[in-house]
């Protein structure tokens, strides 16, 4: 991500040496001769709080408000820096579980600078990477990477991936929680993909891997995988992988969760280019060697109906930006409100950028100022007899999203770099304790008594595979890709019967 030199933020002086003229460029100190950072990370940091404990809801009653989100805005930028001004706050809504649920979690996002748009969706709208999780049993039965042991990746039953996503490598039974998921599964850019896994064997060593699918034509991407233990990040790594690029990143022992990156001679990172699986799929074709054919775009994910406009304005009558009145706590009678947010309209990745008021003196800061702000959402009267009652909420910060929150310099307009930081979420329940609440429920299409996915994603289990169609089960309870033509109960074991809600489009 780069933005443009600033202009008026140079001084020129020019030395006479004899015939000779110098001219010296005088540049604010953290900036380079290139027009990028130096040694600072960014012009501005936003750092940010939850009002709840990691995995626990903010609970907002019918009618109420409550603040989700702590904002503190802070210019990074030298005494003769100019004052600079917030533009946006990004935040993305979704239905996602709190990564502190779950024993290990892995999340891949990439960034492919030859996509113009890598937010946009459908067939070969961007890049394609995946995530892969492999179990000490995965045995692909080819040595690709040629280091004399077989390779673990695209194991039909011992590796976690997008044709994989719900494996069963442990209790047959659905309660137990010991069988890796993938969370969430991103085909056309920029991710994330998530794979989670609750109850990790013990004694074992799990691989981690990443797998450039498909680049259609959008060229090469910096992948960035990250690993949370128990809900905290213990690793981070980016690549930068080409078409077909095969990433073996590291291992994972359990139970100490220690994660040990795979190197070659010099501390390379181990990337076989062009890993093609001969007994899986070749990348880019449709054809499998047993002879069966299934599309990659049409199967491989459907977004089952996630948060959309007409379900988050159901609930969330209003959203509110209070600006702090020193007291560190949200107070509505004593902190300044600055905007007011009175109607979703969510990207396809589900994020809502919240515009700040332009040249609004709430939403300046000068050199090392700080101001902190409260995100506040206000339930509708009758937000709890609405289908969505949990959701989470997220402000995006880290750089590795293609949309952050952002502002710019005054008095130009340039835009500036925000200093990239994990982002943070909260979990919200509507009109009832977080005691009490249902987790969000998961489906069962194919009625076999185990879920089949969580996330708003269903993965191939529910799949008649050897048909291009998209037909989900022998009874044709639903149809190539119109998905809002069913019926179905959404449940989670885990959840008593009188919790559970009736999902019918």
């Amino acid at each position: 991500m780069s933005f443009p030199t600033r202009p008026n933020r140079r001084r020129e002086t020019e030395i006479v040496i004899g015939t000779v003229i110098l001219t010296i460029l005088f540049l604010p100190a953290a900036w380079s001769m290139e027009g990028g950072k130096g040694n600072a990370a960014g012009d501005f940091s936003l750092p940010t709080q939850s009002p709840v404990a990691p995995g626990e809801f903010q609970t907002i009653a019918d009618g109420q408000s409550a603040s989700v989100l702590k904002i503190t805005a802070n210019h990074l930028g030298a005494p003769t820096e100019p004052s600079i001004e917030l533009d946006t706050f990004a935040l993305r809504f979704d239905k996602g579980e709190a990564v502190p649920a779950k024993s290990i979690v892995l999340e891949l996002t990439w960034d492919t600078p030859n996509d113009p748009d890598q937010t946009d969706t459908g067939p070969e709208a961007g890049s394609d990477i995946d995530l892969h999780f492999a179990h000490p049993n995965a045995d692909a039965g080819v040595d690709l990477d040629h280091d004399g042991a077989p390779d673990p990746w695209f194991d039909i039953k011992w590796d976690t991936f997008w044709f994989n996503g719900n494996p069963n490598w442990g209790d047959s039974d659905p309660s137990t929680k010991d069988n890796p998921n993938l969370d969430r599964d991103d085909v056309d850019g920029a991710g994330p993909e998530i794979i989670s896994l609750n109850s990790p064997e013990i004694d074992s060593k799990y691989r981690v891997g990443v797998h450039y699918w498909n680049d259609h034509g959008y060229g090469s991407s910096t992948a960035k995988l990250r690993v949370f233990i128990d809900g905290d990040v213990v690793y981070s790594e980016t690549a930068e992988l080409t078409n077909h690029d095969m990433w073996d990143v590291a291992t994972i022992d359990w139970p100490s969760g220690a994660v040990t990156p795979v190197r070659l001679e010099g501390d390379a990172q181990k990337i076989t280019p062009d890993y093609q699986n001969p007994s899986f799929f070749q990348p880019g074709k449709r054809d499998l060697i047993s002879d069966q054919s299934i599309s990659r775009n049409a199967t491989k994910q459907i977004p089952l109906p996630g948060i959309g406009n007409a379900e988050l304005n159901a609930v969330i009558a209003n959203l509110y930006i209070y600006l702090d009145d020193g007291s560190g706590a949200f107070e509505a009678g004593a902190d300044s409100l600055v905007t007011t947010l009175d109607n979703f309209s969510l990207s396809s990745k589900g994020i809502q950028l919240v515009p700040l008021p332009d040249g609004d003196p709430n939403v300046q800061l000068s050199p090392s100022q700080s101001k902190t702000y409260f995100v506040v959402l206000e339930a509708a009267n009758d937000a709890s007899g609405q289908l969505l009652d949990r959701f989470r909420v997220t402000h995006l910060t880290d750089n590795s999203h293609t949309i952050v929150s952002r502002a710019s310099s005054l008095p130009e307009g340039s835009p500036l770099v925000l200093e990239s930081m994990p982002d943070v979420s909260t979990l919200v329940a509507i009109g009832e304790s977080a005691a009490n609440h249902c987790p969000q429920p998961y489906p069962d299409f194919d009625r076999d008594g185990d879920v089949d996915g969580n996330d708003g994603v269903l993965f191939l289990d529910a799949f008649k595979v050897g048909s291009a169609s998209a037909e989900l089960t022998e009874d044709g309870m639903f149809s190539g890709l119109d998905l809002f033509e069913f019926e179905s109960h959404w449940h989670r074991p885990d959840c008593t019967a009188e919790n559970r809600k009736r999902f019918d489009r």
